[in-house]
């Protein structure tokens, strides 16, 4: 191709590539995505407030190129969605001629590099792809443009030696690192394609046939390398943890080798098979070839290949350099699919992950069309015919894929309805709604998917008094007016939850599609908000809060529990406190759990009202019946629960509330997974799993088994289940004890039972086997070996050891404190000396609880006897304890209270006086 001709060429594609990329820019794509608001943020930090990272540490990390080079556009235009955008046409559109440079540098060897290197810029300026990521201000967009650039470079270093072009390849290499994540695989294309070069080195004669780099100039390009690379290896070995935060987040883990497969077939995939499906970045499985272009793609991918094959018996392809630049396009394309294959934990395959095939992905397109066109160029006799030729395909893929483009991206892809949603458009007319109201609400709540929402904190004048309901799960009132509600269509509330608020509608526009934009209410007052009835409940978590009523709305699924809960703050706090609710079956069982944090704590202030909705899962194999809530307030930072406080005093470690009827469940699907397979026939009933986490227990132990029912026929007679160890029965009762009788199963049905089985307290220690049997009116059926189980001795005191301090409280008529010894080494500890009285089958805890002159409590020590390991439920009658309780204290004098409690509900056991602790005066720690 006359090169005479390519200058012009190259400027029209490149002229209509920026017509692409900057038409109705403002416009497509719509909103203010929550990704692009924070780059505004962080621009605007980098061009007015100083910031001057090697790395942004926010957002789950960023590399910084695209944000220095957007603040120097907002430091010429200013801070503007606009200007962020801008920044990333200019790096799409740069990228076209670069790319030409590029693949001229790198194919240079090939007979047709010019006009292959103007197809492939061709290619670049009007994929849909690239045209996605250009009209973005996301910092994915220059990493074509700096990894294409930085081995044209390279390239040309090698073949023409020129200490500018190693030293300038060097700093674009290093460059490439501060531009995208997926950047970091480009070492590993360069150690492979360059080893045809290093073999060079070691082989006498090639070494003397062809020119390779000479040292000086390697250590150039090194230097280089280095010195651009330096401040993001010192920023990783500041904060190591930050290297791996993206990949730890998406990458597979350890024994994921089936989704590690799936994300392979699905990055070969997205060439020309099923390609990315979110709708944001693409039209939904377009894949990054169209059927032609695939076509030419596999023909050129297959002509490179077979001529690296035969390289050794042709003298232009046995220069090591071009058998490196062929090397360099065979690895790219598997090497740069790495990022997207193995990103198994987000939505697979993603084109911006895969982004660094760019542009070298369209070298194969091209040497497959002029491949198809040899035989005619072959036939030209002049010039001017071949450019003819030429010419005419050229403008045949200009005309073709820029019109096919155009049309995918701004009459398909910019108006797919989700377009509007999914770029967080909503949110951006709700932060307009807000900045045109007056600045007069002492209460502004705004719901968002996340908390603090950087499109309203780039957007929303005053941000800062922003109060945030994240998901739109929890209603905030609070205790003075007037108040202002913004929910945006992305994070509704519950529509249970407003329907009486129709006179206090302020707005409700509806988007480009009919579709309800964002809700706003405004009140004058708290008292003119109405609320859903509630039933009342009440609990007291420390001082922060007080659980005031509860709800179970109307409208559920199959799949979750809803329930509402009303709180009242007493006190703001700074801590991350979540609301918790496990669902809990009448033996106490904890089946389930879900939790509301969506209004942060740290925005909590004494006197609101919050209406908190927690989603609690409904898991396949529960049975029909009734269930109670074990509410508490949790810390994750410190894994902390706030203990639960009644009307009459009573603490414990949850707020019971309920009782809940769960109805029978239609579920088949998602089936549990028992701990150990089984598949043995009861009847009309399968036994295809069970639980049971160990094999050796002591006498009067409990042996929690659950077994996993399958209901294979309708069942007429009720099913009885018999456990035994050998031949001794230790339990016999139908399923779910009788509560859901097998008669009432339906075919499909999966009921999971859950059994907590006393060891008799006089079974002979050894070794046994764990049997089940099943019999109905009419039948029995023979026992299944399930495991063998070990029961161990207990070795038992019968005499108290010597009392210090000699007492004698009965507790609840149950244990008998004989006595007590007190040490005083590196901390306080007490050791009390029981008796058992009688046995139970109720595992109690022991407190000692330490009360300076002021009564107010200084250290406490709580737990099951002998920290843990022995509980009352394996005592027996007339046996001796030894418990021992530590309690770090300073030196001075306090009162010792101890006593016995049930730690579900907080019920203390009471001594023969009414008493519920026993006291020990006046204690002087030294």
């Amino acid at each position: 191709m006359d090169k005479r001709i390519t200058l012009p060429l190259l400027t029209i594609i490149t002229l209509a590539a920026a017509v692409l990329r900057f038409y109705d820019i403002n416009v497509i794509p719509p909103g203010l995505h929550y990704d692009i608001a924070a780059n505004t943020i962080l621009v605007e930090d980098i061009a007015f407030r100083g910031f001057r990272p090697a790395f942004i540490s926010a957002y789950t990390g960023k590399e910084v190129l695209f944000f220095y080079s957007a603040a120097a556009i907002f430091k010429i235009i200013g801070s503007s969605v606009f200007a962020l955008k801008v920044t990333a046409a200019i790096w799409g559109i740069i990228t076209v001629p670069i790319t030409f440079f590029a693949i001229r540098q790198v194919l240079s060897h090939h007979r047709h590099s010019r006009f292959v290197a103007i197809l492939v810029a061709t290619f670049v300026a009007f994929s849909f792809t690239h045209l996605v990521w250009s009209r973005f201000g996301l910092r994915a967009i220059t990493q074509p443009a700096i990894q294409t650039l930085a081995i044209g470079l390279l390239f040309k270093a090698l073949r023409q030696e020129k200490s500018r072009d190693f030293l300038l390849s060097g700093l674009l290499i290093g460059l490439t690192f501060h531009t995208y994540l997926a950047a970091r695989a480009l070492p590993l294309v360069l150690i492979i394609s360059c080893l045809p070069i290093v073999r060079a080195y070691f082989n006498e004669s090639i070494r003397t046939q062809w020119r390779l780099p000479s040292s000086g100039h390697l250590m150039r390009f090194v230097l280089a390398l280095i010195i651009v690379l330096m401040p993001l290896v010192l920023h990783f070995y500041r904060h190591p943890q930050e290297f791996l935060t993206r990949i730890n987040q998406v990458g597979p883990i350890a024994g994921e080798t089936d989704l590690i497969i799936q994300g392979v077939m699905g990055a070969l995939g997205m060439l020309f098979v099923s390609g990315e499906p979110y709708d944001r970045f693409n039209i939904p499985d377009k894949t990054l070839f169209d059927p032609i272009t695939a076509s030419l793609f596999l023909l050129g991918l297959s002509i490179t290949i077979w001529k690296m094959a035969i390289s050794r018996k042709s003298k232009s392809i046995g220069n090591p350099i071009n058998t490196a630049a062929m090397l360099l396009l065979v690895v790219w394309l598997p090497v740069f699919l790495l990022p997207t294959a193995l990103a198994v934990h987000e939505i697979f395959p993603s084109n911006v992950r895969a982004f660094g095939l760019f542009p070298f992905i369209f070298v194969f397109p091209a040497i497959g069309l002029v491949t198809l066109l040899s035989p005619l160029i072959s036939r030209c006799n002049t010039y001017k015919q071949k450019n003819r030729v030429y010419i005419f395909t050229l403008m045949t893929i200009f005309i073709l894929t820029c019109a096919t483009t155009a049309k995918d991206y701004f009459y398909i892809w910019a108006k797919q309805e989700t377009q509007h949603i999914v770029n967080d458009s909503d949110l951006m007319h709700a932060a307009e709604y807000i900045n045109s109201k007056d600045a007069n609400y002492k209460n502004t709540y705004v719901s968002a998917i996340h908390h603090q929402h950087p499109t309203m904190a780039y957007l929303a004048d005053r941000y800062e008094d922003i109060m945030w309901l994240r998901g739109g799960e929890t209603l905030v009132i609070p205790s003075m007016g007037p108040i202002l509600y913004v929910f945006p269509q992305s994070a509704l509330p519950p529509e249970d939850w407003i329907l009486s608020w129709e006179s206090a509608l302020a707005a409700s526009p509806a988007d480009t599609s009919g579709n309800l934009d964002f809700l706003a209410y405004h009140f004058n007052a708290t008292a003119d908000i109405s609320l859903p009835e509630f039933q009342s409940i009440y609990a007291k978590f420390g001082q922060v809060a007080e659980v005031t009523g509860f709800r179970i709305p109307e409208l559920q699924t199959d799949d979750h529990l809803n329930v509402d809960l009303r709180l009242k703050i007493l006190n703001s706090d700074q801590s991350d406190y979540r609301f918790v609710a496990d669902l809990v079956d009448i033996w106490g069982y904890h089946w389930s759990q879900g939790f509301n944090d969506s209004f942060q704590s740290t925005q909590w202030q004494s006197g609101d009202t919050i209406i908190a909705r927690i989603q609690i899962p409904l898991r396949t194999g529960m049975s029909p019946g009734q269930y109670n809530l074990a509410v508490t307030i949790y810390a994750p930072s410190i894994n902390q629960s706030l203990s639960s406080t009644s009307h009459d005093g009573k603490v414990s470690s949850t707020a019971q509330i309920g009782p809940i009827q769960v109805a029978p469940s239609t579920r088949i699907d998602d089936p549990p997974i028992p701990q150990h397979d089984r598949s043995d026939t009861f009847g009309n009933l399968e036994l295809f799993g069970y639980d049971l986490s160990q094999h050796v227990y002591k006498p009067g132990a409990i042996l929690p088994l659950s077994l996993y029912w399958r209901s294979i026929n309708p069942t007429h007679q009720n099913q009885n289940v018999i456990l035994m160890l050998d031949e001794h029965i230790i339990d016999s009762s139908e399923p779910v004890k009788g509560t859901y009788p097998t008669s009432e199963w339906t075919p499909g049905e999966i009921v999971i039972d859950h059994r907590y089985i006393r060891i008799p307290r006089e079974t002979t220690p050894g070794k046994y086997k764990l049997g089940i049997k099943s019999s109905t009116a009419n039948d029995s059926i023979d026992k299944i070996i399930l495991m063998p189980i070990e029961i161990e001795k207990i070795n038992r005191e019968w005499k108290a050891t010597i009392q210090e301090n000699p007492t004698d409280h009965i507790i609840g008529n149950v244990f008998q404190l004989v006595g007590y010894n007190t040490r005083f080494d590196r901390q306080f500890s007490i050791q009390l000396n029981w008796k058992s009285l009688q046995l139970t089958d109720t595992d109690y805890t022991v407190f000692v609880h330490a009360f300076n002159s002021d009564n107010i409590l200084i250290g406490q020590s709580d737990s099951q006897p002998v920290r843990n390991t022995y509980p009352t439920s394996l005592w027996i009658p007339n046996e001796y304890v030894v418990d021992t309780h530590s309690i770090a204290l300073d030196p001075g004098e306090y009162d010792i209270k101890i006593g016995i409690y049930l730690p579900e509900t907080g019920d203390r056991l009471t001594l023969k006086n009414g008493a519920d602790t026993i006291i020990i005066n006046d204690l002087v720690v030294p």
